[in-house]
């Protein structure tokens, strides 16, 4: 009995595993008061059974997608969490979270896919530019660098990829 109610509460650790966010997060969540029904028993965060997933606000999303603008309108460009956090004014933490809610992934895995993407289309349309420019315009300096991330995300390297398509 909580408060004088009788209700069936989940740990942070519980929450976690049902919603597939972190226990951080959570804790974030909870001192925030953005999960209706929380309480703090002995220092321990306890939530209502059928309390849901909090939802991301408005503005981080818009933040977020503000983002998405930046990073996938300069491939060549490669920004830092710490980078994208102080220039949009949202915390680190919420900025990562809000964008693998809203784009599936973490942000650096979902740039580098799309940047193996856009350097698969590039290598077969534009046949006689070099790797090493190509992977310069999907922000790679290395082109050793570029050939190991590109196979490890396409299954082949960039020429094994350009000769398939010819």
């Amino acid at each position: 009995i909580v408060g004088g109610m009788d209700m069936d509460y989940m740990t942070l650790r519980e929450a976690s595993e049902k919603w597939g966010i972190s226990t951080r997060q959570i804790n974030y969540y909870c001192t925030e008061d953005r999960i209706p029904g929380a309480v703090k028993m002995a220092g321990v965060w306890l939530l209502p059974k059928d309390a849901e997933k909090p939802y991301f606000y408005k503005s981080q999303v818009e933040k977020v997608k503000a983002i998405h603008r930046l990073l996938t309108g300069e491939l060549e460009r490669h920004y830092t969490i710490a980078e994208l956090s102080e220039r949009f004014s949202v915390p680190a933490t919420a900025l990562k979270e809000c964008f693998k809610s809203v784009y599936g992934q973490p942000i650096n895995t979902y740039m580098r896919g799309l940047r193996m993407d856009r350097a698969a289309l590039l290598l077969r349309q534009e046949p006689y530019v070099g790797v090493a420019e190509i992977a310069g315009r999907v922000g790679y300096d290395s082109a050793s660098k570029f050939a190991a991330a590109f196979k490890a995300v396409k299954g082949k390297t960039p020429l094994e990829y350009r000769r398939e398509g010819q």
